[in-house]
């Protein structure tokens, strides 16, 4: 067990460091979050609007406990989120180990980590939502309910999705092992969420975040239908398997062998991937890659377990268990080498090369009047460069727009939001704009907008401005 831990441990370094640069456009929401936080302005994404765009409560409240220690959000987020897939790693090695599956979740996971997936969410609450995951996994084989609980209630402010995993747990519980344990062990969680909520509702006026409404919104306008949740296997495949379909399908049979082979102990994980899927899948939830992960970390999890299952078939006709146990290990080194090659000569990691969206945001807080409001609909990279006040089409840091773009009603919010600039998504100057950028097209047909002078010429971007903005002068 330590042998294997240590060696995931060395892979997941390793390419955390290459990987130090990746900021996935949402994550730099939370960072403008915890920028204006720290800077006297107020947990808010535009200062002085109390809107609560934050998805995942506990991964704002552990870095804004820890941010006076970073000299920029971004550094922290890198740092935990390296931290947290550590721990989830080990956690998994360790659940493992209770079960007699060590070597093969050691396996799964150095291949796992040697690909650029799991780095790719970086900045994101990914690695302690995975965390959690596996931690309350390790507390109910162990039947520490109280801490079970307490994660529990972390993995919900997490994410909402992970109540799935806990129903699973309780049924599971109720099936195979009775009778409940006390209901005492609910009132530190009950607390811990009393508080969070008490805050939400003081702070905000509302107990939830508005983004679980708006990606509900963003399904039922049905301008993702053709990327849902599990239609993403091309650019799956293209961005973290090299577009190599043998390998992301060597490892998916190698994962149901690993499932078949433990069926009865594997159910709750079936369940949990089920639900967990099924709930994206049919609120029509867009497929961002980064909601993936709980699927990704099983998968590779239980294709170890396959490889190893695989491995002693192969052992069984040597002469001893100890010749078998080092054809697994041999089996290991060997899709180990074979992964560390593919990491070494991967593409560039996600973040790491020209960001339109980033050179477009530097410009314009050079450029735009400090006081100038901007909408658009890619808020992370612009609004974190900026710190101009950004109207978000798709309604993540404002009310109403989500449900607008949920109806179809795509130039409503122009009634209430006034802009002085616009940065859409378009081939040249006067082309069409995206199907969510109707409205700002509608005032550029009707010559109510001038294109914005000196912006660069980045592709599918055009800045456009309201005439009569400041700085705002026809070209």
């Amino acid at each position: 067990m330590l042998a294997g831990a240590l060696t995931v441990a060395a892979v997941i370094v390793m390419n955390s460091w290459r990987h130090r640069h990746v900021a996935v456009d949402d994550s730099l929401i939370y960072d403008r979050y915890f920028h204006n936080f720290f800077d006297g302005h107020g947990l808010v994404y535009n200062p002085g609007q109390r809107f609560n765009g934050l998805t995942s409560p506990f991964y704002a409240y552990v870095m804004l406990a820890f941010g006076v220690f970073f000299d920029t959000p971004v550094h922290e987020a890198w740092v935990f989120s390296t931290l947290f897939m550590l721990g989830a790693a080990v956690l998994a090695i360790w659940w493992g180990n209770l079960r007699g599956q060590a070597l093969g979740i050691s396996i799964g996971l150095c291949a796992g980590f040697s690909l650029p997936y799991f780095y790719d969410t970086y900045g994101m609450e990914t690695g302690l939502f995975l965390f959690l995951i596996v931690a309350c996994l390790c507390l109910y084989e162990t039947r520490h309910y109280q801490g079970l609980a307490i994660a529990g209630a972390l993995l919900v402010l997490t994410r909402g999705e992970g109540a799935i995993l806990l129903l699973v747990l309780v049924a599971d519980h109720l099936i195979r092992r009775r009778p409940l344990p006390s209901w005492r062990i609910l009132i530190a969680p009950a607390a811990i969420l009393a508080l969070h909520y008490t805050f939400n509702r003081l702070y905000y006026g509302q107990f939830e975040p508005a983004t679980a409404d708006a990606k509900i919104w963003q399904g039922r306008s049905g301008l993702w239908d053709g990327e849902l949740f599990l239609d993403a296997r091309g650019y799956m495949q293209s961005w973290f398997f090299e577009d190599k379909s043998w390998l992301w399908q060597g490892f998916a049979a190698l994962a149901v062998v690993g499932v078949l082979a433990r069926i009865r102990r594997a159910l709750p994980i079936v369940a949990f991937a089920a639900g967990y899927s099924a709930f994206f899948y049919f609120l029509h939830i867009p497929d961002y890659f980064w909601y993936y992960a709980p699927l990704m970390f099983l998968y590779f999890c239980y294709a170890g377990m396959g490889l190893t299952d695989v491995a002693s078939l192969f052992g069984r006709g040597l002469a001893n268990a100890k010749a078998a146990r080092l054809t697994q290990i041999g089996a290991a080194v060997l899709v180990g080498a074979m992964l560390t090659g593919f990491a070494l000569q991967n593409r560039p990691p996600l973040g790491t090369g020209p960001d339109r969206y980033e050179s477009a945001a530097k410009w314009m807080a050079h450029n735009l009047p400090a006081n100038s409001t901007l909408a658009t609909d890619e808020i992370g990279t612009v609004g974190y460069y900026t710190r101009l006040t950004i109207v978000d089409i798709l309604g993540l840091v404002n009310p109403d727009n989500a449900r607008y773009i949920g109806e179809r009603r795509f130039d409503v919010w122009l009634n209430e939001y006034h802009p002085d600039y616009f940065l859409v998504h378009a081939a040249a100057v006067g082309a069409p704009m995206w199907t969510m950028e109707h409205g700002v097209q509608q005032l550029m047909d009707e010559h109510k907008l001038w294109v914005a002078k000196g912006f660069p010429n980045l592709p599918g971007l055009v800045l456009y401005c309201r005439q009569g903005a400041p700085s705002c002068s026809p070209v």
